[in-house]
């Protein structure tokens, strides 16, 4: 799954892409399959005040230890949920699906509510909306696996919190130029390039 405000990277790369506004989020395929749309949030929250709770408490936590040591400790208490499922469970296998969730921002906003989420297996998912629409707070909840009980637990998640500026270039040049230093050289290296060429004509080697 990708996040980012760049819409032009989302279309190069995605084949499905979520739009977050108003607290709706409308789906729409690049294959020209039928979009669909989930609920718009509404009402309150009965777990408002849980959060709210919850979000004082890491407050303290991040003046007292700093957001560096709360980051590693999150990140330390996710992968120790994982391995125990991986042991408990095995590998994931099947698609992910999680139905009638609710989901609320860190000082207890309602975001999201009684709305369904499936990722289908070997599928690339582009998440967009303005800031402050809950994109990072729906993929920190499910890195976390706090999104709801139903979430495979033996499915790793990796975060990767950073974005990098936009521009003209397409997705796999962006990519290509990001990795300076490529796992292989001489021959291999060669025919990497003899691929990307045949996907790419315009691509080059950074």
């Amino acid at each position: 799954m990708v996040i980012t405000h760049n819409e032009n990277f989302i279309d190069d790369v995605c084949e499905e892409v979520w739009d977050v506004a108003d607290g709706r989020v409308t789906v729409r395929r690049k294959d020209g399959g039928p979009g669909r749309a989930m609920k718009a949030v509404t009402g309150g929250s009965k777990a408002q005040g849980t959060a709210k709770t919850k979000a004082a408490e890491d407050k303290k936590i991040t003046s007292s230890e700093g957001a560096e040591a709360k980051a590693e400790r999150v990140k330390q208490d996710s992968l120790a949920i994982f391995l125990e499922a991986r042991r408990k469970l095995g590998p994931a296998k099947n698609d992910v699906k999680v139905n009638s969730f609710d989901l609320d921002s860190p000082d207890g906003t309602p975001l999201l509510r009684n709305t369904n989420l499936q990722l289908t297996r070997g599928r690339r998912y582009g998440l967009a909306g303005r800031n402050g629409t809950g994109k990072s707070t729906l993929l920190r909840a499910i890195a976390k696996y706090e999104l709801d009980k139903s979430f495979p637990r033996n499915l790793k998640v990796l975060l990767v919190e950073q974005e990098a500026a936009g521009d003209d270039r397409k997705a796999l040049q962006t990519l290509l130029d990001g990795d300076l230093s490529l796992p292989f050289s001489g021959v291999k290296k060669v025919k990497f390039w003899q691929r990307v060429k045949r996907m790419d004509p315009k691509m080059k080697p950074s």
